[in-house]
């Protein structure tokens, strides 16, 4: 029996728009235990380790995580402490990348496929977008395309989180929110 780990790269609706990275999120990447294990070997953690490099270069508070372990049939005797283990392991290499907030909500079930499995999901951490007024688009707005094309999260501590790498990110200039509500 083998446990992938699956990652899923995801987006928050933020005032009513999605931010561009959630059209074309990364691939899932699968990440096997040995049965009745929770040890990230070396092979795992190097595809867990590039599959978060991008986000190195924004400040650690700006990215969330959360992780859901899934246990198989034949490890009901011990599911408690799998999950437990699984979810420990991958907040402790989470953790040492130097990524900051983590938020782990920890679902446990049974797989009909006697396969167990984690999942982690990235998303940005809580805050407000602040948009360009200059960069409004005179297009339909879908979720691949924001009314406003020039954008970057606030955290409330006042943390800058650039993510599309936006010129100049001030509140100056960044003065309104995705549906261009006027912002303070």
């Amino acid at each position: 029996m083998k446990v992938g780990l699956g990652l899923i790269a995801g987006a928050a609706v933020l005032g009513g728009v999605t931010p561009a990275l959630a059209c074309s999120p990364s691939a899932p990447t699968p990440i096997e235990f040995s049965p009745g294990s929770a040890e990230l070997r070396p092979d795992m953690t190097a595809r867990l380790g590039s599959y978060f490099d991008k986000d190195r270069t924004l400040d650690s508070r700006c990215i969330a995580f959360s992780i859901s372990v899934y246990t198989a049939k034949s490890e009901l005797p011990i599911a408690a402490q799998l999950v437990s283990a699984r979810r420990e392991a991958i907040q402790t290499f989470l953790l040492g990348q130097g990524f900051h907030r983590a938020t782990f909500n920890v679902n446990h079930a049974s797989n009909s496929n006697d396969k167990g499995s984690a999942y982690v999901s990235r998303s940005w951490s809580e805050g407000r977008w602040r948009c360009d007024p200059v960069s409004k688009s005179e297009g339909p707005q879908t979720a691949c395309a924001p009314i406003y094309a020039h954008c970057y999260l606030e955290r409330p501590d006042g943390t800058v989180c650039n993510v599309f790498r936006v010129p100049d990110p001030s509140p100056q200039r960044y003065s309104v929110d995705p549906n261009g509500k006027k912002l303070d």
